[in-house]
């Protein structure tokens, strides 16, 4: 065999190498599993026109529990802690937790469910007992501690000078979603104590709190300052 027939040899060999690596390649591409996509809170509302004047100081009235296993004492105190945590936590403003004992004492009833209208008199008692330019009211209307986990939010920030909805939330999570459970998972890799690897599958989605928790701030997450 003379040189070229030896190039022309060498050229088919190598020719054929890169066929050969360029479908095996595709090949395992093609069996690798498409990433899924993490749940993005969509059913949002937010009024741009009505955040003005400047939101500084906002009074947070308890949280309301509608039925089921959240009207459980602790069960409703873990999330009443998540929430409030979260709040402090994103610092989009002041923060005053107003108690039902106080909502009480204020307007004659503890609580003021979603949904009811506001009265003038309401606003105003709690604009001038606590110096604040909105309120922000919240409700648990489901919650199913065990796997797999669900919960449902609805929150609702008024201002106290025009009485308009600055935003509104209301989200259904379920952790046997796997886009939710994604969201989860990218979560606690940004937000866990000692990384995401110290965290397995099991202990995520089998505590109600860490649930709940990657749920309020998820719905926190669209607020608009």
């Amino acid at each position: 065999m003379n040189r070229h027939d030896q190039f022309k040899a060498v050229g088919m060999w190598l020719g054929l190498l890169i066929f050969m690596g360029g479908s095996i390649s595709c090949s395992t591409r093609d069996r690798l599993p498409a990433r899924v996509p993490a749940y993005q809170p969509s059913n949002v509302s937010v009024n741009r026109i009505a955040m003005e004047p400047v939101v500084q100081r906002v009074a947070v009235l308890p949280v309301q529990f509608v039925g089921g296993p959240a009207q459980k004492v602790e069960t409703a105190g873990m999330l009443t802690e998540l929430y409030q945590r979260e709040l402090v936590k994103r610092a989009a403003f002041d923060s005053y937790f107003v108690t039902q004992e106080q909502l009480l004492q204020l307007t004659g009833s503890s609580e003021w469910k979603l949904g009811e209208p506001l009265s003038l008199d309401f606003i105003e008692a709690i604009q001038d007992t606590y110096y604040c330019q909105a309120v922000l009211f919240c409700s648990v209307n489901h919650f199913h501690p065990y796997p797999p986990q669900t919960v449902a939010w609805r929150m609702k920030l008024v201002h106290t000078e025009s009485q308009e909805t600055i935003w509104e939330v209301d989200e259904f999570f379920d952790a046997g979603d796997v886009t939710v459970a994604q969201a989860a998972r990218e979560y606690f890799a940004l937000n866990h104590t000692g990384g995401a690897r110290h965290l397995d599958e099991r202990s995520l989605f089998s505590s109600p709190r860490r649930f709940g928790q990657y749920a309020i701030a998820a719905v926190l997450g669209t607020l608009p300052y």
